[in-house]
């Protein structure tokens, strides 16, 4: 399990001044972009999902989600086409 969740990133992460804070920000974009196209920020999206759409349940722990996700992954081959 991981720690603690950073803060906000992206366009909701308040803006720093100067050289230094602007490379912090692009350095803070480049960390966002990276965990959405490795696919490590899909649990952070599916918990958002959750609480709107399921506010009554218990979201699955992230271990759990991982092995249901790779469980479809697995059943449900695909080949990109059609």
């Amino acid at each position: 399990m991981r720690a603690a969740r950073p803060g906000p990133v992206g366009p909701a992460a308040p803006q720093a001044a100067g050289p230094w804070g602007r490379l912090l920000d692009g350095l803070r974009q480049a960390h966002h972009l990276w965990r959405d196209f490795t696919g490590e920020s899909a649990y952070d999206r599916y918990l958002v999902r959750h609480r709107r759409e399921h506010p009554d349940h218990e979201p699955l722990t992230e271990r759990q989600w991982w092995r249901a996700r790779a469980a479809f992954d697995e059943s449900n081959i695909s080949t990109g086409c059609c």
